[in-house]
């Protein structure tokens, strides 16, 4: 029996052994598939029966005769129609430069326009009410509206006013002008199932949907001085057809809701005022299918009741954001803009998303504890990559334009995960842990250090190119060099240095053998080679930047424990298989110089800049020490703690910044490598 019980478990064991384990998840209830329009929601004309005919000519409003159960009362072109009947479909068409229509129908209405044009002065053009489903049928409708002499416009005052759930049909073309308030409201949810809805323009929102909107097709575009769509108190849920929607105003929200679903389709906004937002939520973003694309150009707006700034941002969520979009560009070119700005976890599964800044710092001149920055991506809590392919620029200057920043931890996860990073300031920025078990990660920094982690770090496989600038900033930064591990995957910093050497591995969990040559020159597009004793390249890497007295890191398992290597530069290289932005294996160098030559007796090697190896492993830190003092500094460069340099003090004499008084934004670093 025990033979039969190991047999199966072998067999478990074999079959479990091809299976691709399920990504992690930081976020409950995400949606995998778009949800079904009910079958109420599709017209049925069929139903329809009776008829009624509104013709609109001029100053007077002409009716049909009109069955039991409705009644009609009319002044000049104004015309209320009351029904207790089910079945009835109102075509309505004509003309009136002053009037308007009412319908109250007790059972779900039909209302086909046929070539209606209505404008109205002071009272809503089109007012249809309902308790059960309003559609809106036919071809051609253009509805306008003007204040007049009313002194104060209602809150219900809209040109088009839906009172109840309601559906526009396929092949209905809607035209808009709002002078008065808002452009179309409902009441329940508006179903846009294949209707054209144009906005020319609306002094209030071109949208307000009190309790949902769903766009299953169709086309919109929508200008608006408010909010162009604004949810109230339900969902906006997109399953196919296009949007185009644009603001100028301050604080004006693309599209804002409860919670925000895209499945398929499109949506381009563009927003031109301070502190506008794209895609806001006041609750939950959630992009898994579809393309959205979103442009802010406003800066930063100080707030005299909160004393603070407020920001645009193209996605904002005040709790989580999903996205496993096919297409996801934001950018954002005013002072302090962001691309994602989340209050909870941020989880990203796939698709391709490109995100740029141009703004700098916001700071207020009396006020120190009131500031704005940019932000590719801002998170307040956890943030987990799974995969995709994510490009984020921050373009601007100043000490707080990072490109992704978690108070959180950070997982970046997923094979298939590309992520490039190119920011003023840190270019990965964790609050918490930052954990990376795969992938290939690209994190440059002009101005600071490439990733920097306020906890753990944790590199258990991947590709991690990071780079940043000169000391004290480094490639990588943590503020306990024991809680930094390296168990797999390739490493290859650039930057500056704390002491002796870069931030290193000195968990005792570290694994893979490590290399750090520090105080070299490094010159831009010339490559940084590892060679074994033999002579074969293991690794180059394209340097992204012109770095005098620089430090640089190597981890790679291709390196063992007790064999002989040699670290070196060249100026090109030839052949060899890339295994990311710049880095490739077993290449050829091209005209080489300056090298050092190393036995890796030890899991960590570090080389000053005279050549001198000291050989080390991580276990045999103490716990509090770090390591001890590894020959003598720079000329010019007192210790760390020396009096009259603080801790992050200035750079050693003779330093010259490496920062570019203006830098291409067109030309960075590993695009395109």
């Amino acid at each position: 029996m025990k033979k039969i019980y190991i047999i199966l478990f072998a067999l478990l064991l074999a079959a479990c052994a091809g299976e691709v384990p399920a990504p992690m998840s930081i976020i409950e209830n995400i949606p995998t598939t778009p949800p079904r329009l009910a079958a109420d929601v599709e017209l049925n004309r069929a139903l329809y029966t009776q008829k009624v005919d509104i013709l609109f000519k001029g100053n007077e409003v002409q009716l049909s005769q009109l069955p039991a159960g409705i009644t009609a009362t009319t002044n000049g072109a104004f015309v209320t129609l009351h029904s207790l009947l089910a079945g009835v479909e109102y075509v309505v068409k004509g003309a009136t430069d002053n009037g308007s229509l009412v319908i109250v129908s007790e059972k779900s209405p039909l209302v086909t326009f046929d070539s209606l044009d209505i404008h109205s002065v002071g009272c809503n053009a089109v007012t249809i009410s309902s308790k059960e489903k309003i559609f809106l049928a036919g071809e051609h409708l253009f509805l306008s509206d003007e204040t007049g002499s009313t002194p104060n416009v209602d809150k219900q005052a809209a040109t088009l006013s839906l009172l109840g759930d309601a559906v526009l049909c396929g092949g209905l073309n809607i035209c808009l002008q709002a002078t008065r308030r808002d452009a179309l409201v409902t009441t329940g949810i508006l179903y846009m199932n294949g209707a054209d809805v144009h906005v020319e323009y609306a002094t209030g929102c071109a949208v307000n949907a009190t309790a949902g909107l769903v766009v299953a097709g169709g086309t919109m575009s929508a200008t608006a001085l408010k909010d162009i769509i604004k949810v109230k108190r339900g969902n906006f849920v997109m399953l196919g057809g296009d949007m185009s929607l644009g603001a100028a105003a301050d604080k004006a929200d693309a599209v804002v809701a409860r919670n925000i679903y895209v499945f398929g389709g499109a949506i381009m906004a563009d927003l031109q005022g301070a502190a506008a937002k794209g895609l806001s939520s006041k609750e939950s973003v959630f992009l898994v299918g579809g393309e959205v694309k979103v442009h802010t150009s406003g800066g930063a707006l100080f707030s005299e009741n909160k004393s603070d700034y407020s920001s645009s941002s193209c996605i904002k969520s005040k709790a989580h954001t999903y996205i496993k979009a096919a297409n996801v560009s934001l950018a954002s070119d005013g002072d302090a803009g962001k691309g994602i700005n989340c209050d909870g976890r941020l989880q990203i599964d796939g698709g391709i998303i490109s995100i740029k800044t141009k703004g700098n710092d916001v700071n207020h001149p009396i006020n120190l504890n009131a500031h704005a920055s940019p932000k590719g991506i801002k998170c307040d809590s956890a943030l987990l990559i799974n995969g995709g392919k994510v490009e984020v620029l921050v373009l601007g200057r100043g000490e707080r334009c990072e490109g992704v920043e978690s108070k959180g931890d950070i997982i970046i996860d997923g094979k298939d995960t590309k992520l490039y990073i190119f920011a003023y300031d840190d270019a990965i920025n964790s609050g918490s842990n930052l954990t990376v078990n795969n992938g290939t990660i690209y994190a440059y920094s002009v101005a600071n250090d490439g990733i920097d982690s306020n906890g753990r770090i944790d590199i258990k496989g991947g590709v991690v190119l990071a780079t940043g600038t000169h000391t004290p900033e480094q490639g990588i930064d943590t503020d306990v060099e024991q809680m930094f591990a390296i168990t797999g995957g390739t490493i290859v910093t650039l930057g500056g240095a704390m002491g002796p050497s870069p931030c290193m591995p000195k968990s005792s969990a570290t694994s893979v053998p490590v290399v750090s040559w520090n105080g070299v020159d490094v010159k831009k597009d010339n490559y940084l080679n590892v060679a074994d004793d033999d002579g074969e390249l293991l690794l180059s890497y394209r340097l992204p930047r012109t770095l005098p007295f620089a430090s640089v890191m190597v981890a790679s398992p291709l390196m063992e424990r007790g064999a002989s290597y040699s670290i070196f530069m060249s100026d090109s290289i030839s052949g060899g298989t890339r295994l990311g932005y710049g880095l490739y294996s077993h290449a050829q160098a091209v005209a080489s110089h300056k090298a050092a030559d190393w036995e890796q007796e030890a899991l960590i090697a570090i080389i000053d800049h005279s050549g001198k190896v000291l050989n080390i492993n991580p276990d045999t830190i103490k716990s509090d020490g770090g390591m001890p003092p590894f020959g003598p500094p720079p000329a010019g460069f007192p210790p760390h703690g020396a009096p009259g340099r603080p801790p992050m003090g200035p750079p050693p004499a003779g330093f010259k910044p490496m920062i570019p008084e203006e830098y291409d934004a067109n030309n960075l670093p590993g695009l395109g490598w």
